[in-house]
């Protein structure tokens, strides 16, 4: 089986971090909600500014999230691919930019963890794949 070859990567920046699945899960639908539109309008925002929609949504893309804290402490990657980083994904599909956020489309994302105390923030790399 041939190994998928890069087409475009768009590198999108936001000021928010993801909750972990932790907090996420015990929220009220409607505060969901409200975090999946500040989550929407951060990237819009950065996509607006550097023209970083694809004409068309993306049909096969690998996902990497990396996440910029601003302490140092003990956190596990896991959790936030089941916790504030189902926003993002959503974002991404309402926004046009993958097809879906389904196993078919993203695979397994990648969460990467970080320290950036001057400035903690996430980065959302989404490379497409040839053959989507």
């Amino acid at each position: 089986m041939k190994k998928p070859q890069l087409r475009t990567k768009i590198k999108i920046t936001i000021k928010s971090l993801p909750v972990s699945k932790n907090i996420y899960q015990n929220w009220h639908w409607s505060k969901k909600a409200r975090y999946l539109k500040v989550i929407m309008w951060e990237i819009w925002a950065e996509i607006l500014r550097y023209t970083l929609r694809p004409k068309n949504p993306i049909k096969k893309a690998k996902l990497t999230f990396k996440l910029y804290f601003g302490t140092n402490r003990k956190r596990d990657s896991q959790n936030y691919i089941a916790g504030g980083l189902i926003a993002v994904a959503d974002s991404l599909v309402q926004l046009g930019i993958i097809k879906d956020d389904n196993y078919k489309v993203i695979g397994d994302p990648i969460v990467e963890l970080y320290v950036d105390k001057e400035d903690p923030h996430t980065e959302i790399i989404i490379e497409e794949l040839k053959g989507g």
